[in-house]
């Protein structure tokens, strides 16, 4: 018999489970199934990471009574990961050393990260017997793409040419780039959204640190995407991570004009800005050029915080005001967020916002990395599992939730 590799999707995309079936083994033999992703961008990466580098992963199997492994259930007895999972190799590859890169500084310059290459190879006694490699896409070949250039954000738009969707304003963390923020763009894009990545700062013509946002820029983002031929206009949403859902919020304090806002380990509180690795002795965002109040930085609180495990006073002016808002909120926390107040935050939302339509899913084992289904998370040791399906679970209810809120769809389908 000669040994063949299957590999079983709904769809390949970089969100999808996938199923790795190898037939025609020796029955009852051990055997080492390696996986390798090439050109391969990770979300949950540093963002300095070269995606040039393989990441790899692999696991020690025994083959069944037919001569057949199946990662849906065959137990994998060592190596990368233990036990039974069908996306156990992919989940728990790592790269295969670190090696980071120059980030471009030109917006035209940052490549589109829109597909990667899997590889699985099977070896019986470290002989190499089969490999086969496969493309998964975190962007359908049906989009399209452009970057948009703005007074105050420069963005890149994924699209289906002589289509009119909902759309949703996508903003990243800390980073205030494009990197992180397209990828979740790309991907909610396959399910039909017309999405925007925005760069808040970083890049060539905007800001150079993380101090001093304008809160315009949402609004400016807002009537671009109104006066796109590729938009529904009454049907904008957005999405906001880490510092992203800190901007998201603050915007729809003073402008109150999306329709759907997906809030992803949210702060609701304005904090001191950044400027390279310190406090920048400035507020994080502005409107009508005014600096908001803000929570100041104090090492002296950071070590009290950390030596007596207990929340600090909050500034109650740098506190976002919600009264404003009547759009449906989804709130996606981690109970363990090593950053910053998350759960508070949730839970003061909640209360804040009674009589309006609030959703709160609070996780127990991801951290403040809480992303899109299925991709490594290195930044985590803990429980494998619940990482995995963590990520799942809160990203299945950011496509609900937009479906629900935008397409007036409760269904979660690529399209």
């Amino acid at each position: 018999m000669t040994a063949t590799i299957h590999i079983k999707d709904e769809k390949p995309f970089a969100d999808i489970p996938f199923n790795v079936t190898i037939t025609g083994l020796e029955i009852n033999q051990c055997y080492k199934i390696e996986m390798q992703l090439d050109d391969y961008y990770c979300i949950n990466a540093p963002l300095c990471l070269s995606p040039k580098l393989p990441w790899k992963s692999s696991a020690v199997f025994y083959s069944d009574q037919l001569g057949e492994i199946n990662l849906a259930n065959s137990k994998a007895i060592s190596g990368s990961y233990q036990g039974i999972s069908e996306m156990g190799l992919f989940f728990n590859a790592r790269p295969i050393q670190t090696k980071n890169v120059k980030l471009p500084k030109q917006l035209e310059e940052v490549p589109l990260y829109d597909k990667f290459y899997v590889t699985i190879r099977i070896f019986q006694n470290k002989t190499l017997i089969r490999e086969k490699t496969v493309e998964r896409y975190y962007l359908n070949k049906d989009i399209s793409y452009k970057d948009i250039y703005q007074q105050k954000f420069q963005g890149r738009l994924f699209f289906q040419p002589a289509q009119q969707k909902p759309a949703v304003i996508v903003l990243s963390g800390s980073d205030g780039r494009i990197e992180k923020a397209q990828n979740i763009a790309q991907l909610l894009a396959n399910y039909g959204f017309t999405t925007l990545a925005i760069a808040y700062f970083g890049l060539d013509g905007l800001a150079s640190h993380l101090e001093k946002i304008p809160l315009e820029i949402i609004e400016e983002a807002r009537k671009y995407l109104v006066q796109s031929p590729y938009v529904t206009t009454d049907k904008i949403g957005i999405y906001g991570r880490s510092k992203g859902a800190e901007f998201a919020l603050a915007s729809q304090a003073y402008h109150p004009n999306c329709q759907a806002i997906a809030l992803n380990s949210p702060s609701n509180i304005i904090y001191e800005g950044i400027k390279g690795k310190f406090p920048s002795k400035n507020s994080s965002w502005t409107i009508n050029n005014q600096e908001l109040p803000y929570q100041a930085f104090r090492y002296k609180d950071l070590f009290l915080k950390l030596l007596f495990k207990k929340e600090l006073p909050i500034n109650p002016k740098s506190k976002i005001s919600i009264e404003k808002i009547a759009a449906p909120i989804l709130l996606l926390t981690s109970q363990k967020d090593e950053v910053w107040r998350a759960k508070a935050a949730s839970r003061e939302l909640m209360d804040s916002y009674k009589g309006k339509e609030i959703e709160y899913n609070l996780y127990q084992e991801t951290g403040h990395m809480l992303t899109v289904a299925y991709q490594p998370n290195q930044r985590y040791n803990n429980n494998w599992k619940g990482l995995l399906d963590d990520s799942v679970d809160s990203w299945q209810k950011t496509i609900a939730f937009f479906n629900k809120h935008l397409k007036n769809d409760k269904k979660i389908s690529n399209e």
